[in-house]
């Protein structure tokens, strides 16, 4: 698992005037693998969620963040089920890589179950 540095986001939200200025931001790792690190970031009541390609990826990684990003920004407006946009950032200067902030969704990953699904999932 790779550490964000919490002071330079929580300054780069500011300068892109996303939700929470001046309340404590709060980072928790939610998992990782080869192709993004996701933090849940929490700015007092305002949620949302981190991605970014992990340390030690090729740099055209950074190339699919955005594309992803890009994705997910087209949606907005749309009836299309998504998560919303909240800001992006590609200069790799802030945090390392390129990252960009959707909405929180609460629910359970499949990659944390250890091949164990909750119900309905495991049976239907």
């Amino acid at each position: 698992m790779s550490e964000i540095d919490t002071a330079r986001l929580d300054d780069w939200m500011d300068n892109a005037g996303l939700e929470g200025k001046g309340e404590p931001l709060e980072a928790r790792f939610l998992s990782g693998g080869p192709q993004n690190v996701i933090y849940e970031i929490r700015r007092g009541e305002h949620t949302c969620v981190l991605r970014m390609p992990p340390d030690g990826d090729p740099p055209d990684r950074d190339k699919g963040i955005l594309r992803e990003w890009r994705i997910i920004e087209a949606l907005d407006g749309t009836e299309v089920p998504h998560t919303a946009a909240v800001g992006v950032c590609a200069d790799p200067e802030v945090l390392g890589r390129p990252f960009f902030l959707m909405g929180f969704v609460d629910g359970w990953s499949p990659m944390d179950t250890h091949g164990r699904w909750p119900e309905p999932f495991d049976s239907d």
